[in-house]
């Protein structure tokens, strides 16, 4: 996963949202390492005040987002 600013670290803390693959490395709670860069650039580009413009794009991220969602303790 791409380098976390504090901000996102304690955020992804505080929603028991982060956790460590097999190597070792942070990712997001039930994606893969790479799953998980795919979702923190999406996030980071809406935040940057972009919008989806390709429904096909969107649909990825939906399902990444829903199966981190669903990973999460409740």
């Amino acid at each position: 996963m791409p380098e976390l600013t504090e901000a996102e670290r304690q955020y992804l803390a505080e929603t028991q949202s982060l956790t460590l693959d097999e190597a070792g490395r942070d990712v997001l709670v039930g994606l893969t390492d790479l799953e998980s860069n795919l979702l923190m650039a999406y996030r980071r580009w809406l935040a940057a005040g972009n919008k989806t413009k390709t429904r096909k794009n969107l649909s990825i991220w939906l399902d990444l987002a829903e199966r981190h969602a669903l990973a999460r303790p409740l």
